[in-house]
């Protein structure tokens, strides 16, 4: 009898354990910081252009090596 009441103080220990365990309050993490606020159309026609001269310069270099290998 006293082994079958162990068991059950057991079972009930456990029981009580889990939902302590699963009752925990959530910790919420603080919000991020918002993005700094900076205009991007300073520069992006100069970036646009000076990414276009580039392509052009690789397709060139691409078309002269080509000549130079026939």
């Amino acid at each position: 009898m006293r082994e079958m009441l162990n068991k059950y103080i057991f079972l009930i220990a456990c029981f009580l354990g889990s939902i302590a365990a699963v009752a925990q309050p959530v910790v919420v993490p603080p919000p991020t910081p918002p993005p700094p606020g900076l205009p991007i159309d300073g520069g992006v026609l100069v970036l646009l252009v000076l990414g276009l001269l580039f392509g052009f310069y690789k397709i060139y270099v691409f078309t002269e090596k080509k000549k130079r290998s026939v």
